[in-house]
């Protein structure tokens, strides 16, 4: 059984098949047990837990805008979360190209960097990788009103 937590990021890069600019969109696998056995390997059971309910709710909406920019939208029991994929966010380890709204990814991503990603980014990358995003196209106007309303 692999060791729990393994705070490698090129791994957990590698894992989740992701590319230079962090798209979110590799290549779809099915949720083989091999697959489940290398998130955990990346993060803690409790992590993959919780994205892989998210999931299970639908509670990921994939919102893209007529410039094909992206934005998701998780949808929690408490509050709603936005997760932005490109955006630079420097660290005293290097720079992440994503951010997440929520006050996990702020005190254990960014400050305490003591987890790789939270919930929410985690649900993101796997419900695009396993197909199960909810996808939302917008038009012009829409996209300036989902911006607006979360900034």
């Amino acid at each position: 059984m692999p060791e729990e937590g393994n705070t490698s990021p090129k791994g957990a890069t590698a894992v989740l098949d992701l590319d230079d600019d962090m798209g979110f969109e590799g290549q779809r696998v099915p949720p083989d047990e091999d697959f489940l056995k290398q998130l955990r390997f990346f993060f803690p059971d409790a992590l993959v837990l919780a994205a892989l309910d998210i999931i299970d709710r639908d509670g990921v909406i994939k919102y893209m805008s007529p410039l094909q920019r992206i934005q998701y939208q998780v949808v929690g029991t408490k509050r709603n979360c936005y997760v932005f994929p490109g955006l630079p966010v420097w660290t005293d380890s290097g720079v992440n190209r994503y951010f997440c709204d929520c006050p996990a990814f702020t005190l254990s991503v960014l400050s305490a960097e003591s987890n790789l990603m939270c919930k929410h980014l985690l649900a993101t990358y796997l419900a695009d990788k396993l197909g199960r995003a909810v996808e939302r196209k917008l038009g012009f106007e829409e996209w300036a009103a989902l911006i607006s309303e979360n900034h």
